[in-house]
């Protein structure tokens, strides 16, 4: 009877599972290290360009950019194309400021957790992330050390893992 109970108890609480598997790879120190384009912009405007009614909530958008800060590089963009889907999607706000680390160039780029960290909904050169990303072209740093885990996984749609199991008091 237990066992069944069990069973039927991890059989409900188990959802489908899934597996992501990006297209592109994760920010590492190597990857901004390498990126021809340094800079901060901030996402002026998005839209929906295409709608994948085959998979739910998956969108294609296209958002206008304005360049704030040049680190490196002499990046041209307009804009920044990403797509929303909840497995290696990205999720970007309108306002918001951003780095990104690109090699392309032209008038549009693609962005994803693996070429952008997220500075939030302000923004002042004073307090420009040139420092610690020069650490992190320096081996001062790593990307880890130079950006908190907030800024990199605000713009993550993969889901996390589940949290550890909270201990048991046995009093």
């Amino acid at each position: 009877m237990i066992r069944n109970l069990i069973i039927l108890l991890v059989i409900f609480f188990s959802g489908a599972a899934s597996a992501c598997e990006c297209n592109f790879d994760p920010l590492t120190d190597d990857s901004v290290r390498a990126a021809k384009n340094l800079f901060v912009f901030r996402l002026v405007s998005a839209e929906i360009i295409s709608d994948d009614l085959k998979l739910p909530a998956t969108s294609q958008i296209s958002g206008s950019i304005e360049i704030v800060e040049t680190i490196r590089g002499k990046p041209t963009f307009k804009t920044i194309i990403y797509n929303t889907f909840n497995c290696c999607g990205s999720r970007l706000d309108v306002g918001h400021y951003y780095v990104a680390f690109s090699s392309e160039s032209g008038v549009q780029f693609l962005g994803n957790s693996g070429n952008l960290v997220s500075l939030g909904d302000w923004y002042d050169k004073k307090f420009s992330p040139r420092k610690d990303i020069e650490k992190v072209l320096t081996k001062k740093a790593t990307v880890k050390q130079a950006f908190i885990a907030f800024s990199r996984e605000r713009i993550d749609q993969t889901p996390p893992p589940p949290p550890p199991p909270c201990p048991q008091n046995t009093k």
